[in-house]
C-alpha cells in the first residue's frame, strides 16, 4: 500500500505544472487530454522518491516547498507541511499550512509564491494567503477590482468560464486575483506565470480570429506588443513555451507528426525582443513535453528529446545536437521561476541560473 502511494506521488511530481503551455486550434479552453504526455523522469525501484509535492522561488534566495508525509494505517493518512528557506533548503524552517489545506489526506490544490514572505495556497473558494512566510494565514475573500498594470511580485494565470478564457493577475498584497483592463488582443491566452529573464511578461495564444498562433509581451501589463508567428507545419493540438536570452527570444511549439515520429517541434526565434519572428527549425521528432524550453549561457535553446537525452541548438536553433554529459538537463520537469530554472525529478530538485549548470537543492 505504502509503495503504491509513493510511486503515485512520484508520477504526480513528474507531470507537475511547467512553463510549457497548451494551445488549441479553436478559441476557448481545451478538453481534458485523453492521455498524459510521456515523461522522461523514470522511476527507480531501489531509490525512494522525495515527498515534495510543490516547490517555487520568490527570488534567487527565498524558496518554499510543500512536503507530504504519509504514515501507514487503515486510512493511509498523509499530512502536508510548508518548508521555507533562504539558502537552498539547507537548513529549512518547518511551518504549518493553512487549516484544512493539505491536511488529512495531504492534498494540495494550489501553491503560489508571490514574494519572499507572500504565499497563496488552496483553490477556488478555499484559498488562504500569508504575508509573513506561512507563519499565519487569512482566507482570500472574493476578487479584486480590475487593474491597469501588473504590480511587481504578481503572477499571471488564466481563468476560464464556459468557452471563454481571460488573463488574471494574482496580486501579491492579498492573494486575490484581478482582471487586466488592457489585456493583449488574443484568444485562449496561456501566460508564463512570472516574468522571463528579460523582465517582461509573455503570453502565447491565438489571434482574435482563433487561428494564427500569437505571442505577446509587456513590461508592466499596460501596453502589449502582439505579433503573429509564422504558420507551423501542422494544425490541431499543439503546445508552446517561451525562453529569453538577451534580445533573443525563442518560442517552441509542438504538434502531431507522422505516427512513427510522434510529436514534432517547430522553433521560432526573434532577435529583436519579439518585434519580428522567423521559423528557424522545421521539426525535431519526438521532443519531451515535460521540460520547458531552456536557453543556456551560450544563448542556444536546450530541450529533452523523448528518450531523455538533452539536445541543444546551434546557429540559433537551426540544427540540434546531443550535448556533453556536464551540460545535460535533469530528466524531469523544468520550469522557469523567479529564482532561475527549476528542475524536478521524483528523486531530486535542482536549480540553474544559466540553464547550463545545475545545483542540487537539499530538500526531500
Amino acid at each position: 500500500m505504502r509503495r503504491n502511494r509513493i510511486l503515485l506521488a512520484a508520477l504526480a511530481l513528474a507531470v507537475a505544472v511547467t512553463a510549457v503551455v497548451a494551445l488549441r486550434e479553436q478559441a476557448g479552453p481545451p478538453p481534458e487530454p485523453t492521455a498524459a504526455p510521456e515523461t522522461s523522469a523514470e522511476l527507480e525501484p531501489d531509490r525512494a522518491p522525495t515527498g515534495i509535492v510543490a516547490l517555487d522561488f520568490a527570488d534567487d534566495r527565498h524558496g518554499y516547498a510543500v512536503r507530504r508525509v504519509c504514515r501507514d494505517g487503515p486510512a493511509d493518512v498523509c499530512q502536508a507541511h510548508l518548508l521555507a528557506t533562504t539558502d537552498a533548503f539547507q537548513p529549512a524552517e518547518h511551518r504549518d499550512l493553512a487549516p484544512g489545506v493539505g491536511g488529512y489526506l495531504g492534498g494540495l490544490t494550489g501553491f503560489v509564491v508571490l514574494g519572499p514572505q507572500r504565499l497563496r495556497v488552496g483553490a477556488g473558494p478555499d484559498q488562504h494567503y500569508s504575508g509573513d512566510g506561512g507563519r499565519s494565514w487569512t482566507r482570500v475573500e472574493g476578487e479584486a477590482a480590475p487593474v491597469d498594470g501588473i504590480p511587481a511580485g504578481s503572477r499571471l494565470e488564466r481563468q476560464c468560464q464556459q468557452s471563454r478564457c481571460v488573463l488574471r493577475v494574482v496580486l501579491p498584497g492579498s492573494g486575490q486575483s484581478a482582471a487586466l483592463r488592457h489585456p493583449p488582443a488574443l484568444t485562449d491566452p496561456r501566460p508564463l506565470p512570472v516574468p522571463a529573464r528579460d523582465g517582461r511578461w509573455w503570453v502565447v495564444g491565438r489571434a482574435v480570429d482563433g487561428r494564427a498562433p500569437v505571442v505577446a509581451s509587456s513590461v508592466d501589463g499596460r501596453d502589449w506588443l502582439v505579433r503573429e508567428l509564422p504558420a507551423a507545419p501542422y494544425a490541431g493540438w499543439w503546445q508552446a513555451g517561451v525562453a529569453v536570452a538577451g534580445n533573443a527570444v525563442y518560442v517552441g511549439v509542438t504538434g502531431p507528426g507522422a505516427e512513427a515520429a510522434g510529436s514534432l517541434l517547430t522553433l521560432y526565434r526573434s532577435g529583436d525582443g519579439g518585434a519580428s519572428w522567423a521559423r528557424v527549425q522545421a521539426g525535431v521528432a519526438s521532443p519531451s513535453l515535460t521540460a520547458a524550453l531552456v536557453v543556456g549561457a551560450d544563448g542556444e535553446p536546450r530541450l529533452l528529446d523523448r528518450s531523455g537525452q538533452t539536445v541543444t541548438g546551434t546557429g540559433g536553433g537551426r540544427e540540434f545536437r546531443t550535448v556533453a554529459a556536464e551540460q545535460r538537463l535533469p530528466k524531469g520537469t523544468v520550469t522557469w521561476t523567479r529564482g532561475g530554472y527549476l528542475a524536478e525529478t521524483p528523486y531530486e530538485h535542482l536549480v540553474s541560473a544559466d540553464g547550463s549548470t545545475w545545483t542540487r537543492l537539499w530538500v526531500a
